[in-house]
C-alpha cells in the first residue's frame, strides 16, 4: 500500500527573496486598497448622512402641532361659510365655487 502523505521527493529549501513580490508592487497594491477603503468609507458615510437628514425632515414635516392643526382646521371652516363682513358695504365672505356660480347667474 502506499501512503499519500509520504512524499519520494525530498523537501527543497526556496532561496530567500526569489519569489516575493517587489516593494514597488506591495506599495501599489497597498495604494489601490487604502484607495478603495477610503471610497468605501466615504461612501458608506455619504449614504448614511443622506438617509438621517431624510429621516429627519419626514419626521419634522410630517408632524403638524395640535394647536396648529386646530387652527387649520378654523380657518378652512371660515372659508366654507358663508357670511356677512360689512353689512354697511355689503361685503361678504363665501365659498369660491358659491362665488362662481352667483357670478355667473348674475351674467345670465
Amino acid at each position: 500500500m502506499h501512503d499519500s502523505s509520504h512524499h519520494d521527493e525530498p523537501l527543497t529549501m526556496v532561496e530567500p527573496g526569489k519569489n516575493d513580490p517587489t516593494a514597488s508592487i506591495t506599495w501599489i497594491v497597498t495604494a489601490i486598497s487604502v484607495g478603495l477603503l477610503i471610497t468605501i468609507v466615504l461612501l458608506s458615510d455619504a449614504f448614511f448622512h443622506s438617509t438621517v437628514v431624510g429621516e429627519s425632515n419626514r419626521k419634522k414635516f410630517d408632524y403638524v402641532n395640535p394647536e396648529l392643526r386646530k387652527i387649520q382646521t378654523e380657518q378652512k371652516q371660515l372659508l366654507m361659510e358663508t357670511r356677512v363682513l360689512d353689512e354697511a358695504t355689503g361685503r361678504v365672505s363665501m365659498p369660491i365655487d358659491a362665488a362662481i356660480e352667483k357670478l355667473v347667474a348674475e351674467q345670465k
